[in-house]
């Protein structure tokens, strides 16, 4: 491994070309003999036995190479590289202070961040630093490496896990490496990791993140912790996560599969409170299974059970023995001394760790007689907290004031943002930053953000009982439009009324962003203040807004009245009306409505849609293009107009004012209408056939959405995208989405999706032979669609239902339903409707009354009737039924051309199946044949057979 250097006659090593510790002792000698002040820094790089037990040592030496490499070129010419051993470096540097030295290593570590340190996988590292100055830290090489030594442990503790040390973790911490190790070797998986708040599980996660960076993972982290970054779901996140649903798990697996070509993929998602997550934990888990990508979800509950979770628990008594034991080299401990520890840290990882190591720091935890014992008192939290901050104010009224800010303004920690809003001098604050990164108090040189979030809630509220300048940091804070925080300081100091007004700014700034849970916490404070001020109309109206968006509509319709009844802001009849249209009482929306009719032309025009009367709906909405002018109305009224056309299958109109409208949204910046308009002609190209545009459409529409937080208009998307599914004949996908859309339009109190959905899952069960399912969903629906009056939905639900009916055998309830289909169809004159009604009574009388079944045929055949080849298909059983096996063959050959030309692949399945019922023997087998080899060849579900046979023999 060594070299001699023939120009200095030094040893060099081999692998990094850098002087060894030959050349150092006699380097540092003779300075010391010349007198001559210099920093001396030690540093090795972390979990470098976690690189070579992953790639091998000769991943472990690129790595060593580069990162000599990378010190050689960053000291230059200030100072000289030394490879101390192993992963240890020594640097000499021409410094003086203390201050100078801690200076370069800082620049170190910042510089350092971005770097990668090998190729295939990138890796990237972090370095562990202790300095000392000669002669202030050592008058020799041995003290100075000693000093040095001591304050790299001291780092590297500080910089870990926030500054505290994983000690009591180590079993759990080598179960989580599997999971890493399992997903480097090809095997995926979703870890779940949940327990108590407080016992440690984004300290755990934050470990693992370490390992799993220097193992080559490319890793995604994201918090639901911190507002200030997260306030908005991002793009990443929203595909995975937040009410997630089978479409986006398929967009999240095309963004996925474009990374994982280079590295591995550990996603984090910490923090979150609740599993949604659960429904597609298997899809999930089935996607990862055979890739390089391993999923975590911290849940924030206590009471979750998971076979597949890691429950991490907050210390036990023994396990708090075991902890101090291995601090004094597996010596026994008193246990009274552990139940002290105990009862004061409650079994919290944190306090324990900090408890014990003040203890043996202080000298009250120390070895005698080969046991651990106590002297004097052990500190509690609390008593550690005030230490803390004894400190920090023994750094100067400065270094209090801005920790103090920082603490007041959390969660805010962009030094630039503090200066200017506490009126603190930038520069000031990041020396004070840095002092506090290298204490361990803060865990990041370039945000203000605390490593212990006792410490930041006691600062704050010690700066709220003393401050005077917190008004004028209020008012800032509001300038800076961070309104929370701003209501926080004006309720400190009993401003009720300016706390109230800045609370109901940030639940509409949080209503904007789509953070409908923030929105709610911020009005839940105008709650708890309300008797004390003067409330507007505002706190009734953003109210309803929220649980408008939460789908509760009930409730949104309970807080626009009031504002109506209090304020008189009648324009708030729109709402609420709207709410009543969403929980399906349209005649109640209609009066509201028509009491105001210039108002309200582009509602009463949608409703008239809704309810299945287009032509009406035309009306309103031509009138409303010639009445407003304000862009957003024009762009409102586009959308009905739009819509009237489409619902008429003018789909040439319907495109173009769709158009129109959505290039209005975008100039006036309207993501809630740009999401409609995607929806509209999601559906609109749906019904030309081009389902493909159709599906990007509705996932962009979908987007949208689920930022702005619509959960009603969610489920009405899904519905759309299940549709598609269907028609593409991807049942599994297609069932998912109709479940999805049902529970999403369950929980939005979306009726008139609920019916739809309802209908559509019921229709494909029918499909795949689902009868008990099927009938349960359509019976539902039946009900929902006859007390809301949707008389198209009814039908299309009615029929589905009597088709089930005649699968069970129950001839007479399916006749009875299609008779009252009939008599509604009538009466609104809906003539399709009426001949799909024919078409299926047609099957429940051809057994019992062959006349009327004739009659029916001819009158379907004689009026053309839309749906030719399923018409050709019943006359064909009809013929069969009464012995007639050449018209019976005759008009099903008729439906195969008919089904061949629509390209309707089920269909035609059906008709070579019934074919094969009518024909000869010979040809019998080889029409099943075709029609199970088309059923085989689109990856249709088995079951069909069964379903094609029970429906083509009524009464069997």
């Amino acid at each position: 491994m060594i070299l001699r250097s023939k120009k200095k006659g030094y040893p060099v090593d081999k692998l990094t070309k850098l002087y060894t510790r030959d050349f150092l002792f006699d380097f540092v000698d003779n300075k010391i003999q010349l007198h001559q002040k210099f920093g001396l820094i030690l540093l090795d790089i972390d979990f470098f036995k976690t690189i070579n037990d992953t790639y091998g040592h000769l991943k472990g030496d690129e790595v060593i190479y580069n990162v000599a490499k990378f010190l050689k070129n960053h000291i230059g010419d200030r100072g000289v590289v030394i490879r101390y051993g192993g992963d240890e470096f020594v640097i000499i540097i021409d410094t003086e202070t203390e201050q100078e030295t801690n200076s370069i290593m800082n620049k170190i570590e910042k510089n350092i961040i971005n770097q990668k340190f090998s190729k295939n996988p990138p890796l990237s590292i972090h370095l562990s630093m202790g300095g000392a100055v000669y002669p202030d830290n050592g008058i020799d090489l041995l003290s100075l490496i000693k000093n040095a030594d001591k304050k790299l442990y001291q780092r590297k503790r500080k910089r870990f896990i926030r500054g505290r040390r994983i000690l009591g973790r180590e079993k759990l911490l080598a179960d989580l490496r599997d999971y890493l190790e399992n997903t480097i070797s090809g095997q995926g998986d979703i870890l779940v990791i949940y327990g108590e708040e407080g016992a440690g599980k984004t300290t755990v996660i934050n470990e693992l993140m370490k390992y799993a960076s220097l193992m080559g993972f490319d890793i995604r982290y994201h918090s639901f912790k911190d507002e200030e970054e997260y306030s908005i779901i991002a793009p990443l996140t929203d595909v995975l996560v937040y009410k997630n649903d089978i479409p986006t798990i398929t967009l999240f697996k095309n963004l996925t599969l474009q990374l994982l070509k280079s590295r591995p993929l550990f996603f984090v998602y910490d923090g979150l409170k609740d599993e949604f997550y659960l429904p597609h934990y298997q899809e999930l888990k089935t996607f990862a299974k055979n890739k390089h990508i391993l999923i975590a979800f911290i849940v924030q509950k206590s009471k979750l059970s998971l076979v597949d979770g890691v429950k991490i628990e907050k210390f036990t008594e023994e396990e708090l023995k075991n902890i101090i034991s291995g601090k004094f080299l597996g010596h026994p401990v008193q246990d009274s001394l552990v139940q002290e520890i105990y009862r004061l840290s409650g079994g919290n990882p944190g306090n324990t760790l900090r408890i014990v190591q003040n203890a043996i720091d202080n000298g009250t935890l120390f070895l005698e007689d080969g046991v651990v014992r106590s002297k004097g008192t052990i500190s509690t939290p609390e008593s550690l907290l005030k230490k803390k901050i004894n400190i920090i104010a023994a750094r100067g009224n400065s270094a209090l004031n801005a920790f103090e800010c920082a603490a007041l303004l959390y969660p805010v920690s962009d030094p630039k943002k503090i200066s200017e809003i506490c009126g603190i001098k930038i520069g000031i604050l990041k020396e004070i930053m840095n002092e506090g990164f290298e204490n361990g108090e803060i865990s990041s040189g370039n945000k203000f953000l605390f490593t212990d979030g006792f410490l930041r809630t006691k600062l704050q509220i010690d700066a709220l009982k003393h401050r005077k300048d917190i008004l004028s940091i209020a008012k800032r804070c509001e300038d800076n439009k961070y309104y929370g925080i701003a209501g926080r300081l004006y309720k400190s100091l009993k401003n009720y009324q300016e706390a109230f007004r800045n609370y109901i700014n940030a639940a509409k700034s949080y209503m904007d962003k789509g953070n409908i849970d923030k929105a709610f916490a911020s009005i839940r404070e105008c709650r708890k203040i309300s008797d004390k001020v003067k409330v507007d109309r505002r706190y009734y109206e953003y109210y309803g807004d929220i649980y408008y968006k939460k789908g509760q509509y009930s409730r949104a319709i309970e807080y626009y009245q009031s504002a109506v009844d209090k304020f008189g802001a009648d324009e708030l009849k729109r709402k609420i009306a709207h709410c009543y249209v969403r929980k399906g009482d349209t005649e109640k929306a209609y009066e509201l409505f028509i009491a105001d009719k210039d108002k309200f032309l582009i509602d009463i025009s949608e409703l008239f849609i809704l309810v299945g009367l287009p032509k009406k709906a035309l009306k309103f909405a031509q009138e409303a293009v010639e009445h407003y002018n304000e862009p957003d109305m024009v762009m409102r009224a586009y959308a009905a107009l739009g819509a009237s056309y489409y619902s008429l299958k003018n789909y040439s109109k319907a495109y173009f004012y769709f158009s129109k409208g959505v290039s209005i949204a975008k100039q006036i910046n309207d993501d809630y209408f740009e999401g409609i308009f995607d929806n509209r002609m999601g559906i609109l190209k749906m019904d030309t056939g081009e389902e493909d545009a159709a599906l990007k459409y509705l996932l962009e529409a979908e987007n949208i959405f689920r930022r702005i937080g619509d959960e009603s208009s969610i489920a009405s998307i899904l519905l759309n995208i299940g549709i598609i599914y269907n028609e593409k004949h991807i049942f599994d996908d297609a069932e998912k989405c109709f479940i999805s859309s049902i529970n999403a339009a369950l929980s939005s109190e979306n009726t008139i999706v609920l019916a739809k959905a309802l209908d559509n899952i019921a229709e494909l069960y029918l499909k795949i032979g689902k009868i008990t399912e099927g009938i349960e969903y359509a019976e539902k629906g039946l009900k929902i669609t006859r007390k809301m009056r949707l008389k198209q939905t009814y039908i299309r639900t009615g029929i589905t239902l009597s088709r089930f009916y005649l699968l069970e055998n129950r001839m007479k309830d399916a006749e009875e339903i299609l008779r009252r289909l009939l008599t509604t169809a009538k009466r609104y004159n809906l003539k399709e409707m009426q001949d799909e009604i024919y078409l299926n009574l047609i099957r429940c009388t051809m057994k019992d009354s062959p006349l009327s079944t004739k009659r029916i045929i001819d009158k379907l055949l004689r009026d053309g009737y839309n749906n030719k080849g399923d018409l050709f298909r019943v006359a064909a059983l009809y013929w069969n039924g009464i012995k007639d096996k050449e018209k019976a063959e005759s008009f099903i050959q008729k439906a195969i051309r008919e089904h061949k030309y629509g390209g309707k692949l089920i269909e035609l399945a059906e008709d070579y199946f019934v074919y094969g019922m009518i024909t000869n023997r010979d040809k019998a087998d080889e029409y099943r044949h075709l029609s199970k080899e088309i059923l085989r060849r689109y990856n249709i579900e088995r079951g069909f057979e069964e379903a094609f046979y029970r429906h083509n023999n009524p009464g069997h």
